[in-house]
């Protein structure tokens, strides 16, 4: 949930500080969340390390280049295609659609049996699907309204 809310507040701030790609490039858009990242990061993960919350210790050779390829893959690629949807849509629709990874996810445990598809598991996939597409359709009211604040 405090990711969720993490990304819903980003994606809010960077479609009300940048509302188009061409007043701030997106280059230098991911440099500046990185640059929060680095300074809010070695911080807290101290300090989780300091309190027993959290364990910090080197990884071990063989799983260095999984980890630096996950961590490109999963965080660098994952980050800058975020930041772009937010700019080229709304912060409601790029934070709904992060909800779209829980029926892949659940799609995934099928195809690897680790789960069987039930009547429940489809109605919760097509229930977070129709969000997402009612959300996208979605068409702001001329005065705004509560949508309008929503999606600005």
């Amino acid at each position: 949930v405090a990711s969720a809310a993490c990304y819903g507040a980003y994606t809010v701030r960077l479609k009300r500080e940048v509302p188009s790609e061409k007043e701030a490039p997106l280059p230098y858009l991911f440099g500046l969340m990185g640059a929060s990242l680095l300074a809010a990061g070695p911080p807290a993960l101290l300090l989780l390390h300091a309190t027993g919350v959290e364990r910090l210790e080197l990884p071990a050779r063989d799983n260095l280049l999984a980890i630096c390829g996950n961590a490109l893959l999963g965080t660098v690629v994952a980050n800058l295609l975020l930041a772009r949807a937010a700019l080229l849509t709304s912060p409601l629709v790029v934070v709904v659609g992060l909800s779209l990874s829980i029926p892949l996810a659940m799609a995934s445990d099928v195809a690897r049996q680790r789960e069987r598809l039930t009547p429940a598991l489809l109605a919760g996939a097509l229930a977070v699907w129709l969000a997402f597409l009612g959300v996208s359709v979605a068409r702001v009211p001329k005065d705004g309204g509560l949508l309008g604040r929503m999606c600005a």
